[in-house]
């Protein structure tokens, strides 16, 4: 997207790729020792907690609380899976 339209590049968009990048590595490095899980579960109760924090703030009811919660991750994971494998390509 970016290659294509440079003039959408803003540092915002960036976000979901460093949370992506910080999670899987949090994730693969915490099969080998405490201190990543401990990071592990401090990276996501925060980003669970914002994201959670956010899901309330825009979605009008508790039911599309949940559903907000979730479309938040796939979104997130989705644009920084996509904006790596876009750079790395």
């Amino acid at each position: 997207m970016i290659k294509k339209h440079p003039d959408t590049a803003k540092i915002l968009y960036v976000g979901p790729t460093i949370f992506t990048v910080v999670f899987i590595g949090l994730a693969l490095a915490s099969l080998q020792g405490f201190l990543a899980r401990l990071l592990l579960g401090v990276f996501l109760s925060i980003y669970c907690g914002a994201v959670l924090a956010s899901a309330v703030k825009n979605s009008g009811s508790a039911k599309f609380t949940a559903a907000a919660f979730l479309a938040y991750w796939i979104l997130h994971l989705g644009y920084g899976l996509g904006f790596l494998y876009g750079a790395i390509r």
